[in-house]
């Protein structure tokens, strides 16, 4: 989604009437509570998603066992982990020609072959497991030099959220920042000022951040899981 800081920072002003209206928070709280709570949310049903390149052996600690992934961001989960070995056993029937019988039941013999020198290739057989917040269990670990790593990560900006669900995430960022602004208004009623009392309306902020953030939540709650099946 291209939206800037400065420019979700407009949306802000216009949807609470700021100059014109009393508004306690500064622009670096806004920023602030939009990138600590807000993406946090839309993180979890629409992460962000990044691949890192991994060297075994940069990041191996012998004493634990792990691999501490390189990257530098809230990582969410990670999706898989595609080992870049270049040991994998050769012999596997690509893009036969079969052109008669006798060459279709050939095929068939050079597959039924292969599948187990595949099955026992120390490049493939491996197993991982994400260890919270930034590791992963490799086991068995000398069977991986070299990988890349899918992720699932916490937005960093605005800027990577996808178009499709930019509205409803600024409609869910203005809803939390309602709601923040109405736990700080309960704390007092009124605001006295030179032109007269302000009614601060703590409950009203509540009773709508939370509508529209049960809407979105709803919705986002029916999207299906990243991976619906992993071979």
């Amino acid at each position: 989604m291209q939206l800037t800081d400065m420019e979700y920072w407009n949306l802000v002003k216009r949807n609470f009437g700021i100059p014109y209206t009393f508004f306690e928070l500064s622009y670096e709280d806004v920023i602030s509570h939009l990138k600590e709570y807000s993406m946090r949310f839309m993180s979890q049903y629409v992460p962000h998603r990044v691949w890192v390149p991994l060297v075994i052996e940069d990041h191996y600690d012998p004493t634990t066992g792990l691999v501490t992934i390189p990257y530098d961001g809230e990582i969410l989960s990670v999706v898989e982990v595609a080992s870049s070995n270049s040991d994998i056993v050769a012999g596997y029937p690509i893009n036969p020609i079969i052109s008669d019988a006798a060459s279709a039941i050939q095929y068939v013999s050079d597959v039924t072959m292969a599948k187990p020198n595949i099955a026992l290739s120390s490049a493939i057989a491996y197993t991982f497991e994400f260890v919270e917040p930034n590791q992963l269990r490799i086991y068995p670990i000398q069977n991986v030099t070299m990988a890349t790593i899918e992720l699932t990560v916490k937005h960093k900006s605005i800027s990577t959220i996808p178009a499709r669900f930019g509205r409803d995430f600024i409609d869910y960022a203005i809803a939390d920042l309602k709601d923040n602004l109405g736990v700080i208004r309960s704390k007092y009623s009124e605001y006295t000022t030179p032109f007269g009392v302000i009614n601060l309306n703590s409950d009203i902020l509540k009773n709508e951040a939370e509508t529209t953030k049960s809407r979105i939540q709803e919705k986002f709650q029916t999207f299906p899981p990243n991976k619906l099946v992993s071979l």
